[in-house]
């Protein structure tokens, strides 16, 4: 039988030594992926959110971040499957938003389980000629 030299850091005593060998795994029960998609005159996110209310949905602008969540009360009924291949779970997105993009014009809407969030753009300031004296 051969046996490698090579060890594994989780079999080291690297591992056992780094700062993060005895914390689980950070995992976040969020999901909700998201297509951002640019037009001449806004911006358009859309989150796919499935299983979902409408008024569960909070958005929230900060500055020029915007945050997107939504939670499953925790006191739902949650069902017991024997086997479960796909589960309705917490969103936390946030997207950061560029100076090219009108915070006041803002509009979002829920829909087969897709929420779609239009953000307007500012409008360009025309071009002028300046004369040279």
């Amino acid at each position: 039988m051969h046996t490698s030299h090579y060890q594994r850091p989780w079999q080291g005593a690297w591992y056992k030594n780094h700062p993060y060998a005895h914390q689980p795994v950070q995992t976040s029960p969020v999901s909700g992926a998201a297509n951002v998609q640019y037009f001449d005159d806004a911006v358009e996110i859309t989150v796919v959110a499935p299983g979902f209310q409408k008024d569960q949905f909070k958005l929230e602008l900060n500055g020029r971040e915007l945050l997107i969540r939504s939670e499953i009360p925790a006191d739902q009924n949650t069902p017991k499957y024997s086997r479960q291949e796909f589960a309705v779970t917490n969103i936390r997105r946030s997207f950061r938003l560029s100076d090219h993009i009108n915070t006041d014009d803002i509009q979002a809407k829920y829909d087969n389980g897709l929420l779609v969030i239009r953000l307007g753009k500012v409008a360009a300031t025309p071009k002028s000629e300046i004369p040279v004296a």
